[in-house]
């Protein structure tokens, strides 16, 4: 086994994760309006005042991205989506080519709405092409 190649292996890895990190925070401070150096003197205070990150809010959040919309979370998709998919569309589309009947459907522990997304999208799914 190389271990060199394995280490400059993680090495990459971690550079891209670095990116994927940075990129959610750019894409987070232009949406709340917050500047970076903004950002970077709240987290001076946080350091300051001894209080740590919560880096399980964030961890869950990655997990919950790759698990809802990363092509790493396929399987896992795949395991629940589809009977719950068919089941809907059994219940509340069959026979409904009009579409006038408006269904509310609760995602209870939505993540970040991959489940919601497809429910949102089954009824376009089942229409005659």
């Amino acid at each position: 086994m190389n271990y060199g190649n394995i280490f400059c292996e993680l090495e990459q890895f971690k550079l891209i994760n670095k990116s994927v990190c940075q990129q959610i925070l750019n894409a987070a401070l232009s949406y709340y309006g917050i500047t970076r150096e903004d950002f970077d003197e709240f987290a001076r205070q946080e350091r300051a005042a001894n209080r740590q990150p919560d880096q399980e809010s964030v961890l869950q959040v990655l997990k919950l991205f790759v698990r809802d919309w990363a092509a790493e979370g396929h399987n896992e998709r795949d395991q629940t989506f589809p009977c719950i998919k068919e089941h809907l569309k059994t219940h509340f589309l069959a026979g409904d080519d009009t579409g006038t009947e408006p269904v509310n459907i609760l995602v209870p522990g939505a993540g970040l709405g991959r489940l919601a997304h497809e429910v949102a999208n089954l009824s376009r799914e089942s229409r005659p092409a």
